[in-house]
């Protein structure tokens, strides 16, 4: 659909006769809002581009390539079904074998 080419551009602007229009290609969080990031780029990048040149861009559109995962935690693999080592050391209590 986008095309592997634009993947790693970024940003990609055309200009035709008298418009401009730009493609914007991210990687977004997970969990962020998609149309509240794309809308809010789509305005930042309108009012920058007039402040910077006086140019009005006719187009931008923003392309989501990927989500970034969210990080997450490191396993232990000495604990991998989370056993509290507490549990551990009050059956040996109970059973004597502290006092060896």
């Amino acid at each position: 659909w986008f095309g592997r080419a634009n993947h790693g551009k970024g940003v990609s602007v055309t200009v035709t006769d008298d418009q401009i229009a730009a493609d914007v290609y991210v990687y977004l969080d997970y969990g962020v809002s998609v149309p509240k990031v794309a809308l809010t780029m789509q305005e930042r990048l309108r009012e920058q581009l007039l402040f910077m040149t006086d140019l009005t861009l006719s187009e931008v559109n923003v392309h989501v390539v990927g989500i970034i995962p969210e990080k997450a935690e490191k396993v232990d693999p000495d604990n991998l079904f989370n056993d509290d080592d507490t549990d551990t050391d009050d059956a040996e209590s109970a059973s004597g074998k502290d006092d060896e």
